[in-house]
């Protein structure tokens, strides 16, 4: 039996995210596999993007306060988090923990703009999208770190996968601000004389 289109429109929209869910938090949608993927995988690929993008900042010391340290990284659209620290040796260490010296909280977003060099750190920190708990001298100090990166030490794929990211992102935001301005526009009423 065939099923009317009013039906069938009704059970698409029941099978799809609500479009204003899908409006403030894209990074869930889009980088749903990411958070599916199994941890020892996501660790790897972390200490993997981390030593290509700071590995010579590792081993002249830049990071030596997160030696036996631990920084929280969580994304809070996707609901991953990440633990960081360097072991005695200088050697990236990616854990799956609760404890933490100091917690970098933000969304998706958030990060990608960080990552491909589309918005300061600190800019984003002053308008609450990015949040620093616990120790917040060594949350700033990661934060200010993690900004000093060069995108070029990646390899090709992975810094064009950053690019479009963070691209994206910027896309994104400067969509959600358009669509706010529109949405509080008002239409000028002029009084009618008679």
């Amino acid at each position: 039996m065939f099923k009317s289109p009013l039906q069938l429109s009704k059970e698409l929209a029941a099978a799809l995210p609500a479009l204003t869910d899908v409006v403030r938090r894209p990074g869930r949608y889009l980088l749903h596999p990411l958070a599916r993927t199994p941890f020892p995988l996501q660790a790897a690929l972390i200490r993997k993007l981390l030593q290509d993008g700071f590995g010579e900042a590792i081993r002249e010391g830049e990071f030596d306060s997160l030696i036996h340290r631990w920084v929280k990284v969580t994304v809070v659209d996707l609901e991953l988090s990440w633990s960081l620290s360097l072991g005695e040796d200088r050697s990236i260490r990616v854990a799956r923990t609760e404890t933490a010296d100091t917690e970098i909280r933000g969304d998706s977003a958030a990060f990608a703009l960080i990552a491909g060099r589309k918005m300061d750190p600190d800019t984003l920190f002053f308008q609450r999208r990015i949040v620093i708990l616990g120790d917040t001298e060594l949350g700033h100090e990661m934060k200010n770190l993690l900004d000093t990166g060069d995108l070029n030490d990646l390899s090709a794929p992975v810094h064009k996968l950053l690019e479009l990211a963070s691209s994206l992102a910027a896309y994104w935001e400067a969509s959600k601000r358009d669509l706010a301005a529109a949405l509080s526009y008002k239409i000028p009423v002029t009084p009618q004389t008679s």
